[in-house]
């Protein structure tokens, strides 16, 4: 079976999120510079994430798994929050995306980009505006690639952490998935932690116009996992933070 939808190519993330960079004039028009799913777009989410899980979530974040996490934008808001609560080395991302792993920086792409339009991105007002599309400095981080459904892949993930994670969550991932692999993926989830961790699904409960993805409310997503004898898995809205 495959997966409802995948990400593997940049076109899987176009598909996606598609936004003109904000606030210059020069991008208005037929030479506006376009950026595809990246940081200076998604990455005040993930800010949004961490602070939740820092100051309001309560789980322990002692070594936190991320699964399907894309570009790891999560763990870098978690280590760079203010309370500094979480130490590098304890956060673990994991994504088989073939382009995530191939696109580790997305700065090649956004200069190409700036290109396009003639300037140039290493002077002027395209070197500000590579800034921008950038996002500014991040931290650097390994993705592991593979999947949780073998050992190696689970234990890359425990390594990344140091350990078997306290809380390991997969981000927005289960609604690209037919039901099978949904269940599947919650029992690979388990392999990698233990009795003391958390395991939890962040899920979508808003459509947007993507109708390929299976998009439910916090309480059918609850029902369908008590269901299917994953009771014990913690349920997080990926827009209001809700917990179900």
């Amino acid at each position: 079976m495959s997966p409802r939808y995948t990400y593997d190519t940049k076109a899987d993330y176009d598909a996606i999120s598609y936004r003109r960079v904000p606030g210059q004039d020069r991008l208005a028009g037929p030479n506006a510079a376009f950026y595809h799913y990246h940081r200076n777009h998604e990455y005040p989410w993930h800010e949004r994430v961490a602070d939740w899980l820092i100051s309001t979530s309560g789980f322990d974040l002692a070594r936190v798994a991320i699964i399907g996490s894309g570009f790891p934008f999560t763990q870098q808001a978690l280590h760079a929050h203010p309370s500094l609560t979480v130490p590098l080395g304890t956060v673990a991302s994991q994504d088989t995306s073939p382009y995530i792993q191939a696109s580790s920086s997305e700065t090649p792409e956004h200069r190409a980009e700036i290109q396009r339009v003639g300037l140039d991105p290493d002077a002027g007002e395209g070197a500000a505006l590579l800034t921008q599309m950038d996002g500014g400095p991040r931290l650097s981080f390994t993705v592991a690639d593979g999947p949780i459904s073998g050992g190696g892949g689970r234990a890359a993930v425990r390594n990344l952490c140091g350990g078997r994670p306290t809380f390991c969550y997969s981000e927005m991932v289960v609604e690209s998935l037919f039901e099978a692999e949904i269940l599947a993926l919650t029992d690979d989830m388990k392999v990698i932690g233990n009795a003391g961790t958390t395991y939890a699904h962040m899920v979508v409960t808003r459509r947007r116009n993507h109708l390929a993805f299976d998009i439910r409310p916090l309480a059918e997503w609850r029902a369908y996992f008590d269901a299917n004898g994953h009771s014990d898995v913690v349920l997080i809205d990926a827009t209001s933070f809700e917990v179900g």
